[in-house]
């Protein structure tokens, strides 16, 4: 293949751009019946350029739009992970997208994984997600935004284009960071969320696929001590390589008076798999994006997330994880947990 490295919930809804921190001008949430539309629509709806920057891209609808784009006279430009291109399907897709003369550039290998979900159309409009583009999204939760905020908009445009720059040279530079509401691995990360979890006055509603990062374990924990109502939501099955990988973790949060509980399997649109990397700080501000509650998330890997204060989409965000949470469980005995839960 060829590749260069060169320098539960409605559809789309439309929000508000009343609320303090970036206008987001609409939100999305899988499981829903438009599925990946909103992105398929907002390349459909690209004039001059594209750049986006994804960590696993096969979603047939989202290539084929990407193509159609191309065709039209968009310039194209995509970063992908670099091992995950080393995967069939995500290769595959990689060089059907070079054949139709869209420019894709491996990650650099400086980051332990290029994570970000995020695209900008025509310079003016940034989408910022948790999800991938793959197909799991009709049993999978996720959140999405799209912001013509100025300084966001530039920020990652900055980013993408040292990236492109860090994938040639094999390095992991981060150009000068300036806009408040992006939070950026592994810069800031950790940093910055575990601040918004210190900021919590009476509660936290949180999600990941992955914890583990100490700092945040302990942010966490000092919420619930000082009497925030802390509910936190993982899957009790990880998808990656180590199934049980969040027992541990929800066990000693569950420890420390934080309603740490898991999603059991199997994931349904109903009752779905815990992929969404979000914090609502008591209902008035909110992260999503990319990053993990996980060590090599915050400090190693290329992600991006985004704080906000849109009252319309933080509802909706948070009513789906309110109707996540009717199915959550305790976390299982740490000592006797077994792989077979996850069968």
């Amino acid at each position: 293949m060829t590749v260069t490295a060169t320098a539960t919930a409605t559809a789309t809804v439309t929000a508000a751009a009343t609320a303090p921190g970036p206008a987001i001008r609409s939100f999305f949430v899988t499981p829903s019946d438009s599925g990946l539309q909103p992105v398929v629509d907002a390349i459909a709806g690209a004039r001059k350029s594209i750049r986006m920057t994804m960590f696993h891209l096969t979603q047939p609808d989202v290539e084929n739009a990407l193509v159609a784009a191309k065709a039209r006279g968009v310039d194209v430009r995509i970063l992908l992970d670099g091992r995950l291109l080393e995967k069939p399907a995500s290769g595959e897709i990689a060089q059907r997208l070079v054949d139709h003369g869209i420019t894709v550039t491996k990650s650099s290998p400086a980051f332990s994984i290029t994570h970000v979900k995020a695209m900008v159309v025509d310079d003016a409009r940034a989408m910022i997600l948790s999800l991938n583009l793959t197909r799991p999204y009709d049993h999978t939760r996720d959140y999405g935004i799209v912001t013509d905020d100025r300084g966001v908009v530039d920020e990652v445009i900055r980013v993408f284009e040292a990236d492109v720059e860090n994938a040639a040279s094999g390095t992991s530079k981060t150009p000068p960071l300036a806009d408040d509401a992006l939070v950026w691995s592994p810069v800031d990360a950790e940093a910055r969320l575990v601040r918004l979890v210190d900021s919590a006055q009476k509660t936290i509603a949180a999600s990941t696929e992955n914890l583990g990062d100490k700092a945040m374990q302990e942010a966490f924990a000092r919420a619930a001590g000082r009497g925030v109502a802390v509910r936190l939501l993982v899957p009790l099955c990880d998808e990656n390589s180590e199934p049980l990988r969040n027992v541990k973790w929800v066990a000693e949060l569950d420890r420390k008076n934080v309603d740490a509980r898991v999603m059991p399997p199997p994931a349904t649109h109903e009752q779905p798999y815990e992929h969404g990397k979000m914090i609502v700080v008591d209902g008035a501000r909110m992260f999503i994006g990319s990053i993990n509650f996980s060590e090599n998330s915050m400090k190693r890997a290329r992600e991006l997330g985004i704080v906000f204060e849109d009252p319309a989409a933080i509802r909706t965000f948070s009513t789906a994880f309110d109707a996540d949470w009717r199915f959550a469980a305790p976390p299982p005995d740490e000592k006797s947990a077994s792989r077979d839960l996850c069968r």
